[in-house]
Order: C-alpha cells, then structure tokens, then sequence
C-alpha cells in the first residue's frame, strides 16, 4: 500500500493551540512563562474568531 497519493492536492494545517486560563495561571504561579524563550499569548475564542474570519471567507 503506497503511503501517499500519487495526486498532488493543495492543503491547508488549519489548527489553533488553545491556552486555558488556569493552564496560563499554572505556568506564572512556577515562573515558566518565558520557558519557550517568548511569553505565552493570552487566549481568547473570540479574538481567535476574529482572527480568522478573514480566512474562511
């Protein structure tokens, strides 16, 4: 069975990664929050959507 397709098909990696609030809190209350060498965004759905309306249109 071959692994991929022989057609060539354009694609789009449509994800998010979610930061709960108590998962941010958890990581400030230990002094991680620069662990991955840049602070950790605030989440918010309704920024996230605004964000990518443009997107879906």
């Amino acid at each position: 069975m071959a692994l991929f397709s022989q057609a060539v098909r354009a694609q789009i990696d449509l994800h998010c990664h979610m930061i709960p609030a108590s998962y941010l809190e958890a990581v400030k209350a230990h002094g991680m929050e620069m662990d991955e060498l840049f602070p950790i965004p605030e989440w918010k759905a309704t920024a996230h959507l605004e964000f990518a309306s443009p997107l879906t249109a």
